[in-house]
């Protein structure tokens, strides 16, 4: 991830878009390095992701059958508590969470930066990540602060550091 090129990386190869200045591109490895060689010398922060699968690109197109089949007896109902996709970047009702929604998941840029702000401008200000380790709380903040909006960002656990103490911190 980065900073925003201004359309100098192709869009079809953006897979998800965090904040204002941090963009992850999924794609071929060889375009990837030309991309990260030209962002390198213009100067623009950047790292390669070890990643086993390029989800959110073109290479995920050969699973979309067999997906859909996998998950065509899913039933979506509404939901209960308010629910933003970072599919749509806006909030979803939950009955539109079917099979192809769950393939657009994982074919379609995330589109993180837009769900979080349709969740500030719903009045959300407090946020917790949970997972194994912050990852996208510097994004949280950027998003917050794209916003006009202050608020809180937390994480649930830490590398390294023990996880109980640290959920409870």
């Amino acid at each position: 991830s980065g900073k925003s090129t201004d359309g100098a990386v192709p869009a079809d190869m953006a897979a998800a878009v965090n904040s204002a200045r941090s963009v992850t591109l999924s794609g071929d490895a060889d375009t990837l390095a030309g991309i990260s060689d030209m962002l390198e010398r213009a100067d623009v922060a950047c790292r390669n992701l070890q990643v086993d699968v390029p989800f959110h690109s073109a290479k995920m197109d050969p699973l979309e059958a067999e997906l859909l089949e996998s998950l065509h007896g899913i039933r979506p109902r509404a939901a209960s508590v308010p629910l933003f996709s970072t599919v749509t970047g806006r909030a979803v009702a939950g009955p539109e969470l079917d099979a192809r929604y769950w393939f657009r998941n994982v074919r379609q840029p995330v589109l993180f930066a837009d769900a979080i702000g349709e969740q500030i401008r719903a009045g959300h200000k407090l946020f917790l990540e949970i997972g194994a380790h912050p990852i996208l709380r510097n994004d949280l903040a950027e998003c917050l602060k794209e916003n006009g909006a202050s608020g809180t960002v937390l994480s649930s656990l830490r590398r390294r550091l023990p996880e109980r103490a640290t959920l409870l911190g």
